[in-house]
Formats: C-alpha cells, sequence, structure tokens
C-alpha cells in the first residue's frame, strides 16, 4: 500500500494563541478525518506532523524550514504571517533579483522594523549574496524585535537571542575608534534625525560578504536598517 501523504503543521499548542490555534486545530483534524474516511488523497491516507510554535513567530518560520529540509513533508498548511514571508523568500516561490529587492519586500512585510531611506539608496549599488537570504534574515529580524516587545527578551539578550534563537550572525556594536573616526558614515536619517549605527548583520561570506547596519533604540523597543554595505569603514581607512 502507498504510504500516507504527510502534511506539516506548525501551530500554537502554547503561548497568547494557544486558544483560538484550538479551533483552527480542530477544524484540521476534521478535514482530515473526512479526506480519509473517504479514501484519503489519491488513495493515500494524509498524515499530519506537527510541531508547537509557542506562538512566536520566529519559532514558527524554524520549524517550517525544519517541516521541509529535515521532515521532507508532502505538503504544509499555514495561517502564520512570519512564515509567509518565508516561504517567498524561496527560490520556487518568489524571485528576489536583488538587495535592493530584498530590502523592498522586507520594508513593505517586516512590520516591527523600520527602514532608513539611507537603506534603500545604498541597497541599490550592491550585488549578492544570494537576496533571498538576505531577506530571511530580515524576516527572522523582524522575529527578535516581536520577541523583545513582548518581554520575551531584555535588551542586553538581544546578541544572544538574536544568534540562538533566530540563528542570525548579528553583531551589537562596531569599534569605538572607527565609530569615532567615521562618525558621518555610521549614521542614518529616521524621523528627521539622524541616528546612530552600531549593530549589524552579516550576510555572505569573502567578496560576497555584505553587512546591513542597524539603529536599536532601547527605549522605544525598535530596530532600524540603516544601511547596507560591503564594509563600513575602520579605524584603518
Amino acid at each position: 500500500a502507498p504510504g500516507p501523504v504527510r502534511i506539516g503543521i506548525a501551530l500554537s499548542q502554547t503561548g497568547n494563541l494557544a486558544d483560538s490555534a484550538a479551533h483552527y486545530w480542530k477544524g484540521v483534524e476534521l478535514w482530515r478525518d473526512r479526506v480519509n474516511a473517504s479514501g484519503g488523497l489519491l488513495g493515500r491516507k494524509v498524515e499530519f506532523v506537527v510541531y508547537d510554535d509557542r506562538s512566536d513567530a520566529a519559532t514558527s518560520a524554524r520549524l517550517y524550514e525544519r517541516l521541509i529540509t529535515s521532515d521532507k513533508v508532502d505538503l504544509l498548511i499555514s495561517r502564520n504571517v512570519e512564515y509567509e514571508i518565508y516561504r517567498e523568500s524561496q527560490p520556487a516561490s518568489i524571485v528576489v533579483a536583488s538587495v535592493a529587492d530584498a530590502i523592498a519586500i522586507a520594508a513593505r512585510r517586516c512590520a516591527n522594523l523600520g527602514f532608513a531611506k539611507e537603506a534603500f539608496e545604498t541597497a541599490e549599488d550592491l550585488e549578492g549574496p544570494d537576496p533571498k537570504m538576505l531577506l530571511f534574515d530580515l524576516v527572522r529580524l523582524n522575529g527578535v524585535v516581536a520577541d523583545w516587545r513582548a518581554n520575551k527578551v531584555s535588551f542586553r539578550g538581544l546578541e544572544s537571542w538574536a544568534k540562538g534563537t533566530a540563528g542570525l550572525d548579528y553583531v551589537p556594536s562596531i569599534g569605538e575608534d572607527a565609530a569615532q573616526k567615521h562618525a558621518d558614515y555610521y549614521l542614518a536619517t529616521w524621523h528627521g534625525e539622524f541616528v546612530p549605527l552600531r549593530a549589524h548583520l552579516r550576510r555572505g561570506r569573502g567578496t560576497r560578504l555584505i553587512r546591513v547596519y542597524l539603529y536599536v533604540d532601547d527605549a522605544t523597543k525598535s530596530i532600524v536598517v540603516g544601511k547596507v554595505d560591503r564594509h563600513g569603514p575602520d579605524r584603518t581607512t
């Protein structure tokens, strides 16, 4: 007999979305039972592979990546906005032709991030690395800010959370010598004022390495994408 059709789901079984997700899950179970009772999909029974995303968008995105790459399920069911952005970053789903495309898509879809005008201007001048993965990095950073605002992590814990929980190559600061020597470079415009760019994300390696410079504001729990560049000037330049 043919094996089952395995369908992956990341569901909020715990956390603040668990109550609403419970009704959704009942509907999904009812659909599965009816399909199986009528002979399955193309003669194959339906079987779910389910993970608890703990009502956390960043966790949900990682679980869907696991369902795709490790569990290798046949189909996915998702109602998670963050995952939908992640799914769109995959080659089969959307074309992200450039770094500028990645920044533009993230600006439209990542509600927890801000984007300075300099982010769009500097992105226009860059090629590579894989812009789809740059978009995925920004989606995950968006989830980090959501967790920060939900008090799941403190300002002091942002670096370890971004690295350990979100899997980002996150650097919390640049050298003080570089910041002082090239103060004008490490600025972006946000809400009519200049803000300092100290933290950054790294994506790619070698000659294809780029950095996304960030303004991190503890007072408002905000992260603003300020500039995208190969490498900002340091104390030796």
